[in-house]
């Protein structure tokens, strides 16, 4: 096996270790999954995978990163622009479903959950680097648009939740349902549909009750 000289090859070899750790990680759990599988499914050796990682942790927690952070960071940016509330709920509407559709993010998160027990180190690191990271982005904004009177708020925070909510729920339903023709539906149209019921649940001529 030849060693990559340039930087593009090295980030190509890096991404490629990444990728066959995810798979393994989804097929056998963190737990089970061995360095020697993950080079085997990269083309590598173990030793080359060893150049990259120093060991299975630090490699969990790159690919962590390395999933995470594209849509971390547009998430930020997004909800960052001078958007109204409506225009932010249908627009985010649409690109949630490439999150769902178009990405490892619920082979990731099925990971997650499968080593949510045995690992609360990593666990604790996904929530305060991502979690906490959307749902403080979803807040912030929230608060500007009621302060702007667009919309009513009676928690902030857990309304951000809120809208998050059908991501978990739908990133699941795909990995556990992905074979099953009968359990498939319109996930595009679902996140709109939240979205539509989002935008009149929050309007300030809306009646909201709760304690």
């Amino acid at each position: 096996m030849q060693r990559a000289r340039t930087d593009e090859a090295k980030d190509e070899r890096r991404l490629s270790i990444l990728m066959a750790s995810l798979d393994e990680f989804y097929e056998k759990g963190f737990a089970a999954a061995r360095m020697d599988d993950i080079a085997r499914r990269a083309g590598l050796s173990k030793a080359a995978v060893y150049l990259y990682f120093k060991n299975k942790d630090a490699l969990f927690t790159e690919l962590l990163r390395e999933i995470s952070s594209p849509k971390l960071d547009y998430i930020d940016a997004f909800f960052g622009r001078d958007l109204s509330f409506e225009e932010a709920m249908n627009q985010f509407a649409e690109f949630l479903p490439t999150v769902i559709l178009n990405s490892p993010m619920p082979k990731m998160l099925k990971v997650m959950i499968g080593e949510s027990g045995g690992h609360p180190k990593l666990m604790r690191e996904f929530r305060e680097t991502v979690l906490d990271r959307v749902i403080c982005a979803v807040r912030t904004f929230l608060e500007r648009a009621e302060a702007r009177g667009e919309i009513q708020l009676i928690d902030a925070d857990l309304t951000a939740r809120l809208i998050l909510s059908p991501m978990p729920m739908n990133g699941m339903w795909r990995i556990l349902f992905e074979s099953d023709a009968e359990a498939q539906f319109d996930v595009s149209r679902m996140f709109k549909i939240h979205a539509l019921y989002m935008i009149r649940a929050l309007s300030p001529s809306g009646d909201l009750h709760a304690s």
